[in-house]
């Protein structure tokens, strides 16, 4: 297993050969393999590309060129600067440790039908959609959320030095700084991207023997439930619909009518029950208000003939 420190090498090697000026296709090709290859490397370099400007990329190897007001480094300038660079994660590290890393660990919470934006410390922000738990923990070396139940809307914060994880039962995702959400049913998670990339694998993908998937982007939704995972098709449509629920808003294509009474159900105390038969295969599509459940059920007894009979705590719809 490729370990922590080489990986910050390798990082290391790849900004000195980026800043050496003899840069050409066939590195840029090789740099972004090895950028996608895993989560590790992107953090890796960005956080080692943030220290290196901080630091003016380390003016102190660099020499005048002749007849120009630009700055140019001899050929033999870039081992030293891998081995500064080195130095610099090694002092970090050194700080790090005698900072420890400060958590502000929080739990929110939503009722059915809730909705609630939540602002973290690191300027990131949390939309929770009905009935939905997360506890969140933001620190100096870490930015965490766990999804107890429910669904919610991510607007991360860019921090290459901090990668932000979801973990949803037995999977987790993985981002820098990107727009997305999770939707958590036991032990079934659906991601949907809304821009930036993300990566979903197991949370213990050694004893599971499970690959992470391949980077998500935008348009693109990934479902999984215990070890099994499936990336769905590009579709900004299934998108948009996922996200509806932030404007308080059900959107349904074709449907199942006890699908989307289930989406309904998810939202209003009221609870609908729909009857067998030929509703089995009924399909419906439109807009919707998420907490008028009412509306929708006189909506489907005038448009089909349906019969509706209300009780205190249900609407059941039958033929």
């Amino acid at each position: 297993m490729r370990t922590a420190a080489i990986i910050e090498q390798e990082a290391a090697i790849w900004l000195a050969r980026q800043d050496g000026g003899d840069w050409n296709a066939a590195d840029a090709a090789a740099f972004a393999h090895w950028l996608d290859q895993c989560i590790e490397h992107e953090v890796s370099f960005y956080r080692l590309e943030s220290a290196w400007r901080a630091a003016d990329r380390l003016a102190a190897l660099r020499v005048p060129a002749r007849g120009t007001g630009r700055a140019a480094r001899p050929r033999i300038w870039w081992p030293m600067a891998v081995a500064a660079s080195l130095l610099l994660l090694c002092v970090s590290a050194v700080l790090i440790h005698r900072s420890p890393p400060v958590a502000t660990p929080e739990r929110f919470a939503t009722a059915r039908g809730g909705h609630s934006a939540v602002p973290l410390a690191d300027g990131s922000r949390i939309e929770l959609n009905t009935d939905t738990v997360i506890r969140t923990e933001i620190a100096n070396d870490r930015r965490r959320v766990w999804l107890e139940r429910g669904e919610a809307f991510f607007d991360v914060a860019h921090d290459p030095a901090r990668p932000f994880e979801v973990l949803a039962g037995s999977h987790r995702v993985i981002v820098v700084g990107t727009k997305f959400s999770v939707r958590r049913d036991g032990a079934d998670m659906r991601v949907s991207v809304l821009e930036g990339r993300v990566r979903v694998e197991p949370v213990q993908p050694a004893s599971l023997g499970t690959a992470p998937l391949r980077l998500l982007g935008p348009g693109d939704q990934a479902m999984a439930s215990g070890t099994n995972a499936l990336i769905l098709p590009t579709s900004q449509d299934r998108i948009a619909a996922a996200l509806s629920w932030r404007t308080g808003a059900l959107l349904f294509d074709r449907t199942a009518l006890a699908d989307a009474a289930a989406e309904f159900n998810r939202y209003n105390r009221r609870q609908l029950r729909i009857g067998s038969g030929a509703l089995d295969r009924m399909t419906i599509s439109g807009r919707f208000d998420a907490d008028n459940v009412d509306a929708f059920a006189r909506l489907l007894g005038k448009a089909y003939g349906l019969k509706i009979r209300e009780t205190a705590d249900t609407l059941e719809i039958s033929e």
